[in-house]
């Protein structure tokens, strides 16, 4: 080899499995990848030679499951893609209770064959991430929802980086390399479901909110108890804070009118603004990861528009007061408000 012409950082051999390269189609710098991915191709041949055209390479069938064309076979497990095409993408809690819907459950993945098998399916969607069944554990380890063995990894380089403390499920990427990210859980994206061939799993099962009562200076909102802080801190620091009361606390989130309606009316007295658990990441979304299925923005938010001692930007959310009250506002999560935070009953 007497030429190349690699981009910054490259070749990087990421996990040990990158052994072809691609070339950048603007600025034509070389990087290693996958050889089991699937990318545009450039030919060369002498000059003058004679050139042939020759039929494309056979591709080998698609095995259906159980004569279901929707499902497909690979080493004795059925799989079925679910992409943006198809039907709306959903958070990754939605995509597991539909995809047990159908006796199966978000894939797990357990070797690099299986892996590239998977993306040879996926890679010409539309869709750039498609969820599968891993998620962080308390511990910052991962498992599988179908509780397999975690014994393989595939994650984009830097990942998994858990950004901005709330990416706790795991997304396969369709193009770039079949590499997995960490992602927040209340993304919607396509799926990918899987189950054992000649067999499915039951329908996921309904959590129902438990009876209990609410600690010592807790006030109960739904299934929820809320507790407010008079003390203004960043909204990063507000969120530290609330982890820090215990194993399962963060700061609220807002899920239906009826739970406004509680915290406006308990804020009523409080003449200044309060953090929610709201940030802006790719959209707006909880930090608890759960849906965001109700918002009360006030008119004309969110905006953006903050330009002053800490910098552009309103990535963040407060709910207002005085003649607002209750309504939402998207700030600078650097400004310093009280703030809520919520943890599940007692039981």
């Amino acid at each position: 080899m007497d030429y190349v012409d690699w981009e910054v950082g490259q070749p990087d051999s990421h996990l040990g499995r990158e052994g072809c390269v691609l070339v950048d189609k603007v600025t034509f710098k070389m990087s290693d990848s996958v050889c089991d991915t699937f990318q545009p191709f450039i030919c060369e041949a002498s000059e003058g030679s004679m050139l042939t055209t020759q039929a494309p390479p056979t591709e080998t069938p698609d095995v259906p499951c159980d004569d279901d064309n929707a499902w497909l076979l690979f080493n004795d497990y059925c799989y079925k893609f679910i992409s943006e095409a198809d039907e709306a993408p959903q958070t990754w809690w939605t995509s597991h209770r539909l995809c047990r819907e159908e006796g199966g459950e978000l894939a797990s993945i357990h070797t690099y064959e299986e892996n590239y098998w998977i993306v040879s399916k996926i890679y010409n969607k539309t869709d750039q991430t498609m969820w599968i069944g891993g998620r962080s554990k308390l511990d910052s380890s991962y498992e599988w929802l179908d509780g397999s063995v975690f014994d393989f990894i595939n994650w984009a380089e830097g990942e998994p980086n858990d950004f901005l403390d709330q990416e706790d499920c795991i997304g396969m990427y369709t193009r770039a390399s079949g590499y997995w990210n960490d992602q927040n859980c209340a993304h919607t994206e396509g799926r990918i479901c899987k189950r054992p061939h000649h067999s499915t799993l039951p329908p996921a099962q309904t959590t129902v909110a438990p009876d209990g009562h609410c600690q010592s200076g807790w006030l109960h909102v739904g299934s929820k108890c809320f507790k407010y802080f008079t003390q203004r801190l960043t909204f990063d620091d507000a969120r530290t804070a609330c982890q820090a009361l215990g194993a399962g606390v963060d700061m609220i989130s807002v899920h239906s009118s009826s739970e406004q309606a509680h915290l406006t009316t308990a804020m009523g007295q409080m003449q200044v603004n309060t953090w929610l658990g709201m940030r802006n990441e790719r959209g707006f979304h909880w930090v608890d990861q759960t849906a965001v299925t109700y918002t009360n923005w006030a008119p004309g938010e969110p905006n953006g528009h903050y330009y002053g001692s800490w910098g552009p930007g309103e990535d963040c959310v407060e709910m207002l007061t005085h003649n607002r009250a209750g309504q939402w506002n998207d700030a600078n999560c650097l400004v310093r408000h009280a703030y809520i935070c919520q943890r599940n009953m007692v039981a």
